[in-house]
C-alpha cells in the first residue's frame, strides 16, 4: 500500500547530485537497455505526453528551479522531492522522450563519491522504490478553474481516474491536495531574465544571503522595505491617510505592522477610509469631503511613490486618484450647472429612459439645444470634448434623471383629485 500522505513538493538543490542509473552495473541493469527505464514503463507516466507534462509540472510546481541547456532542454527542469532523503527526481520535459525527461538522483551526503560500491541490493531496491512512489505523485490532481487534471492529462472516470491512494477522504484533506502553485498567474516580466545585469542581480542576492539566493532576496527586500518605511515616517503628515488607504488597498500583509507607525488619529482614519472607497467601484456614491476635493494629483502621486517602494501594487490607487479628480469635476460642473439654469431645470428634457446610458446623454444635449438653451447646450458640448468632461456629463445626466424618477416615483403615491 503506497502511503497517501507522501506529496512531492520542489526542493532546492541540496548538494551534488549523481544520476541513478549511471551509479554502477547493477544499477544499470535494473533500468535496463540504454535509453530504458523499467521503472518508468511499470507505471502509467510510460505514456505521458511532453506537452501535457510541462503544463503540469508548471501548474503545480511553478516555475523550474534547475537550469539546462538552452538548446537540448525544453526549459528549467524541477527538482523535487521523494519519499528518501537521500533519493531526488528532476523532471525535465523532453521531446527526446521519457527517458529524457525523468532523472532520479543520488545524493552524495558524505562528499566521498562512494556510492557507486553502496548503492546496490536493499539499498537499490529502495532507491527504485521511492522513485516509482514519486513518479505515481505526479497523478495527484491539480486544478485549472473547475478542471481537475494530472500529469496524464484531465481527470475522467474511465481512462484517468485518480488513484484511490491519492483521493480525499473530506473536504479538509481535499484542500491539502496540491491544487495549484502560487506562482501561478504572476507574470515574468520581459527582460527579467538573461543579460548580464541578471547575472549581476543573482550574484549579489547570493552575497546578501551568505550564499543563499532565497535568503538573499528576502535579505533585499526587508532592507528595501526598511527603507521605505522610513521615506513614510519623514514623508508630510498630510500624506498620512492616503498612504494607509494604499496599503490596505493592497491588501499588504505588513500593513498592520507599518499602520500603527503612522500614529493616524480619528479624522485622519476616517480620511483614509475615505480614499478607500474611492478606489472602489466607480467612486464615491455621496458627496466627497472638502479634504477630497481638495487633494490634489501631485499630492496622490507622492504618496503612491511612497507605497510603490514597498513593492505592493498601487492600481486601486490610481484608480482612486482617477475618481477624485471626477468627483471634483462633477462637484464643480454640478454647481457651474445649477448657476447656468438659474437653480431651476425642465426635468422633462432628460430623456424618460428606463435607466440612464450613454444614450440618455445624447438625448439630453439633443434636447436642451432644440429648447434654446444655449448656454447649457454649450457647456455640455464643452464637457463632452474630454474623456473626463463625459464622464462627468453622465454624471449629471444621471443625477438629473435620478431626480425625475423620484418626483414620478412622488407623484405616482398621490391620490388622484
Amino acid at each position: 500500500m503506497l502511503d497517501p500522505k507522501f506529496v512531492s513538493v520542489k526542493t532546492k538543490m541540496p548538494g551534488r547530485l549523481h544520476r541513478l542509473a549511471d551509479l554502477n552495473e547493477e544499477a544499470r541493469a535494473a533500468f535496463g537497455e540504454v535509453l530504458e527505464d523499467r521503472t518508468l514503463e511499470r507505471t502509467p507516466l510510460s505514456k505521458v505526453e511532453t506537452s501535457m507534462l510541462f503544463t503540469y509540472m508548471h501548474r503545480r510546481f511553478g516555475l523550474g528551479n534547475v537550469g539546462g541547456d538552452d538548446y537540448k532542454d525544453l526549459g528549467a527542469g524541477w527538482l523535487i522531492t521523494t519519499p528518501r532523503d537521500d533519493l531526488f527526481l528532476l523532471v525535465t520535459p523532453s521531446f527526446s522522450g521519457t527517458y529524457f525527461s525523468f532523472n532520479p538522483c543520488v545524493l552524495d551526503k558524505d562528499g566521498n563519491s562512494n556510492l557507486r560500491d553502496t548503492v546496490r541490493g536493499d539499498l537499490l531496491a529502495s532507491l527504485l522504490a521511492a522513485y516509482e512512489r514519486t513518479l505515481l505523485d505526479l497523478l495527484r490532481p491539480v486544478c485549472q478553474r473547475d478542471h481537475d487534471f494530472n500529469v496524464l492529462g484531465e481527470i475522467d472516470e474511465e481512462d484517468n481516474c485518480t488513484p484511490e491512494w491519492a483521493e480525499e477522504g473530506d473536504d479538509d484533506d481535499y484542500e491539502d491536495l496540491p491544487r495549484y502553485h502560487p506562482t501561478c498567474g504572476t507574470p515574468m516580466p520581459d527582460g527579467l531574465f538573461g543579460g548580464k545585469d541578471w547575472q549581476r542581480l543573482l550574484g549579489i542576492l547570493k552575497l546578501n544571503g551568505d550564499g543563499d539566493i532565497t535568503n538573499g532576496l528576502r535579505n533585499t527586500v526587508a532592507e528595501a522595505e526598511e527603507a521605505a518605511l522610513h521615506s513614510v515616517r519623514n514623508a508630510d503628515r498630510e500624506l498620512y491617510p492616503i498612504i494607509a488607504a494604499g496599503l490596505r488597498l493592497a491588501d499588504y500583509e505588513w500593513a498592520e505592522k507599518v499602520l500603527p507607525t503612522l500614529g493616524l488619529d480619528g479624522s485622519e482614519q476616517g480620511r483614509a477610509n475615505e480614499f478607500i472607497q474611492i478606489g472602489y467601484g466607480n467612486g464615491l456614491m455621496n458627496r466627497p469631503s472638502p479634504w477630497a476635493l481638495t487633494l490634489t494629483e501631485g499630492q496622490v502621486r507622492t504618496a503612491i511613490g511612497l507605497v510603490a517602494a514597498f513593492g505592493i501594487p498601487t492600481f486601486q490607487m490610481e484608480k482612486a486618484m482617477k475618481n477624485i479628480v471626477r468627483a471634483q469635476l462633477f462637484t464643480r460642473e454640478w454647481e457651474r450647472f445649477g448657476t447656468l439654469c438659474g437653480g431651476e431645470f425642465e426635468l422633462d428634457h432628460v430623456p424618460d429612459d428606463e435607466f440612464p446610458t450613454d444614450a440618455t446623454v445624447v438625448g439630453f444635449r439633443r434636447n436642451v439645444a432644440a429648447a434654446g438653451m444655449d448656454n447649457i447646450a454649450e457647456w455640455a458640448e464643452e464637457l463632452a470634448s474630454t474623456e473626463d468632461g463625459r464622464a462627468t456629463l453622465w454624471t449629471v445626466v444621471a443625477q438629473l434623471w435620478n431626480n425625475k424618477k423620484s418626483i414620478e416615483h412622488e407623484e405616482s403615491k398621490t391620490p388622484a383629485p
